[in-house]
Formats: C-alpha cells, sequence, structure tokens
C-alpha cells in the first residue's frame, strides 16, 4: 500500500474500461464514522460511509469506476451523517495522508486529487515549451457598494500594448482555484491557448472572495460590483474592450452559477459566461425546495 498510495486502483477482469477503486483511512483517535465526500459522491453523505475492517483500525470504501475519472476528495470524520450548516460539514474533512498527490485545491478544504490511468491529458493545463509568458500582478479593489476591498490577480497576454486595439475581458472568481498548478491556473491555459491561436490575446482579472457562500449565492450586491465597479475599473487601467460580447465573466461550482447570475442581471456588461459545473442547486432562503 505504501508503494502504490490511495485510493487503491484494481482492474476488473472481463470489465473493460471500469476499475475497482477503494478508499482507505486509518483511524485517528476516537473514530465513529468515516465518509468519502466529493469526486464520485454527491453532497449527500447518505450511502457514503465507510466499513471498518474487522479486528482493525482501517476504514474502507470501494467504487466502480471508468477508467478515464479525474475527481477530488475528501473524508469526512465523526459526522453525524444528518443534515447540517455547511460550516460543520467542513470542519469534518480531513485530507488522505496516503495519496501522493494530495494537495488543496478548488474550494473543497482540504481536497485530495485522484486520477485514473486513463484520466484525459490536461494539455491545456501544462506550461508549454513554446509558450510566451504573460504578466501576472496582484492590486488591490476597493468596493463602495459591498463595503470591503479585496485582492485581485490581473493578467495581461505576452506583448500586451496600451496602445493597440482593445482586448476582451475576462473576469474570474475564486482567486488560489483560478491561479495553481492542480487545480485551474488560468494564467498558464491563457498563455497556451494564445500560443497557439486558439483564442485572440485577451486581458483577465481574478478576484479573490471575502464571502465565498455569501457572494456567489445569486448576491444582487456582487453583481453590481462586478458590473459598476470592476469591469468600469478593469476598463480605466487597462486596455479593454467596453463592448459586452468580448466581456466574459467564469467560476466554477458556486462561482458557475454567480456568473450566470451576472449574466443574467447584466446583460449589457457580460456578454458571455462561462459557467463550470454551476451550482444550480441553490435555493434562496426562504424557499422550500432546492432548483
Amino acid at each position: 500500500m505504501a508503494k502504490q498510495g490511495t485510493p487503491l486502483i484494481e482492474p476488473i477482469k472481463g470489465q473493460a474500461g471500469y476499475y475497482l477503486v477503494t478508499f482507505l483511512w486509518r483511524q485517528k483517535g476516537e473514530t465513529q464514522n468515516v465518509a468519502v465526500y466529493g469526486g464520485v459522491t454527491d453532497s449527500d453523505f447518505v450511502g457514503k460511509e465507510m466499513t471498518r475492517m474487522s479486528g482493525t483500525d482501517v476504514w474502507y470504501k470501494t467504487y466502480r469506476l471508468r477508467d478515464d475519472a479525474r475527481f477530488i476528495y475528501a473524508f469526512s470524520i465523526n459526522n453525524t451523517l444528518s443534515l447540517q450548516t455547511i460550516e460543520q460539514w467542513k470542519s469534518s474533512l480531513e485530507s488522505d495522508p496516503l495519496n501522493k498527490s494530495r494537495r488543496i485545491i478548488d474550494n473543497l478544504r482540504k481536497a485530495t486529487l485522484a486520477e485514473l490511468p486513463d484520466a484525459p491529458s490536461q494539455h491545456w493545463a501544462n506550461r508549454q515549451a513554446d509558450a510566451p509568458t504573460g504578466v501576472v500582478e496582484r492590486k488591490k479593489i476597493k468596493s463602495e457598494i459591498l463595503n470591503n476591498e479585496r485582492m485581485a490577480t490581473i493578467y495581461t497576454p505576452p506583448g500586451y500594448s496600451a496602445d493597440t486595439t482593445p482586448y476582451s475581458l475576462l473576469v474570474v472568481f475564486d482567486g488560489i482555484s483560478y491561479l495553481i498548478p492542480g487545480s485551474v491556473p488560468a494564467p498558464i491555459i491563457l498563455d497556451n491557448l494564445i500560443t497557439q491561436k486558439r483564442i485572440a490575446p485577451m486581458v483577465a482579472v481574478i478576484l479573490d472572495m471575502v464571502n465565498r457562500s455569501e457572494e456567489l449565492s445569486c448576491n444582487p450586491s456582487f453583481a453590481e460590483f462586478l458590473a459598476r465597479e470592476v469591469v468600469p475599473w478593469m476598463r480605466q487601467n487597462y486596455n479593454v474592450m467596453t463592448d459586452p460580447s468580448h466581456t466574459i465573466v467564469a467560476g466554477a461550482s458556486l462561482g458557475g452559477l454567480a456568473a450566470t447570475y451576472a449574466g443574467f442581471r447584466h446583460p449589457e456588461v457580460f456578454g458571455n459566461v462561462l459557467s463550470q459545473y454551476g451550482s444550480f442547486w441553490w435555493k434562496p432562503k426562504g424557499e422550500d425546495r432546492y432548483e
């Protein structure tokens, strides 16, 4: 086990294209239950509980998965497995200490990466040797609408000029998730796509979050902040277009929901929405059912 690391991945005889994937957890202190969260499961803990191997301190859970799966997961320790607040279940999460690829990525705290043998290449997310590098700088953006301030990462493409034809503008949420290798390294992806002429050179602003769950949950004030403060600030300080058809808002999960909401709320600003696995299950406070 120490040589291979976890999860354990085993071919299934007579079932080409599928593997048995076994997650393992070794008991630390008093452990009443362990569940696999994220990745191959959903946000409901029911049916995700691991089984304790009789006479040992090892817990396990096995899934039959396609050979091209790539996902993140974490272990929920001593969770009551009942309905809880997001803050409560997040506090129960632990990364997989036996996974050699473990790293903190995405917005799932202590997330661990798992890749099956035929997971597709992440060509665009790995820096290509022939790709010139754009400039990445950190700036502070203050908001009168939200009465706060946050850091933003500004990407300008290789050869950027303030005096040429204006560039398209990409507005992205979730700061670190769109900056680090192993997640969605937007500057590297943009460098690669621009070099291969898959997209025209563009400018991007990647916003850090102050209160993610509040800001990205169809928040009209946050949408106003984007349309009336962030985009005008970018147009004032960088050579970007004012045409909404060349302005994109993007995000993942709750960020995908917020991007869609911003596009509906301000189509005069955002003519394009990139929603990556948007959290369209969300419901407003006071509603009885999720979408």
